[in-house]
C-alpha cells in the first residue's frame, strides 16, 4: 500500500485517538486510581446481595448487575421483536411482483429498472446512459 493512501487515513484516525481512545483510557485509568489505587474500587461490584433468576440461572446480584440483566432482557426482547415482525415484513415485499414486469420477463430487476441513468460499472466509474444505449464493456472498446 502506497504511504499517501496511509496518509489520507490520518485525519481520522487522529480524530479516533482524541475523541474516543483518550476518554476510554481516561476513564479506565481513573477507575484503578481514583480515590485509591487498586482493586478495591471493585468492590461494589462483587457484593452480593441477592440472587437473580435469569434464563433459568440463579445469578448472584447487586444493584449494578441487577441493571445489567433488566438491559439484556429488554434487548433481547427488542431481538425477538425485530426478528418475528421484521423477517415476514421482508419476505412480502420481496414476493410483491412489479407491476410493470411480465410473467414471461421473470429477470428484470425492478430497482435498476427504476433507476437506468445511475448505473454503477465495475470498474468503479458511473456511466449515465439510458436503457436503449448498449453497454460500453460489450461493445468491444475500452470504457
Amino acid at each position: 500500500m502506497q504511504l499517501r493512501y496511509l496518509l489520507l487515513l490520518l485525519p481520522a484516525l487522529i480524530f479516533l485517538i482524541v475523541f474516543y481512545g483518550y476518554p476510554v483510557a481516561a476513564m479506565l485509568a481513573r477507575s484503578f486510581n481514583d480515590p485509591e489505587l487498586g482493586l478495591e474500587n471493585f468492590r461494589k461490584l462483587t457484593n452480593v446481595r441477592r440472587h437473580e433468576d435469569f434464563l433459568f440461572l440463579s445469578i448472584p446480584s447487586n444493584g449494578y448487575i441487577h441493571v445489567f440483566l433488566i438491559t439484556l432482557r429488554i434487548a433481547g426482547a427488542v431481538t425477538l421483536l425485530t426478528l418475528l415482525l421484521g423477517y415476514p415484513v421482508a419476505y412480502v415485499l420481496s414476493s410483491i411482483r412489479d407491476s410493470r414486469q411480465s410473467a414471461a420477463d421473470p429477470g428484470v430487476d425492478p430497482v435498476l429498472d427504476q433507476h437506468p441513468r445511475a448505473l454503477v460499472c465495475m470498474d468503479g466509474a458511473t456511466r449515465a446512459r439510458g436503457i436503449d444505449q448498449p453497454d460500453p464493456d460489450q461493445s468491444g472498446h475500452p470504457g
